[in-house]
């Protein structure tokens, strides 16, 4: 099982009250893309992917995009 894996990002203009953390359940296209924007927007982001293959595949595109 692969490890949960946090990403920083800017702080946000402005965030939901009250929500800190986003989780997405997943690392392929789909959670890695509500994964890229959760962190883009500011929010603490951790991403569960049982299959190690698939999470750092996801966090390579989810890093490509926040380093521009």
């Amino acid at each position: 099982m692969a490890d949960a894996k946090t990403l920083d990002a800017p702080a946000p203009a402005a965030m939901a009250p009250g929500i800190h953390t986003v989780a997405v359940v997943g690392c392929g296209l789909m959670g890695s893309g509500i994964a890229q924007i959760a962190a883009h927007a500011g929010y603490a982001t951790i991403v569960y992917e049982p299959s190690q293959a698939f999470l750092d595949k996801g966090r390579g595109r989810i890093e490509k995009f926040l380093q521009g």
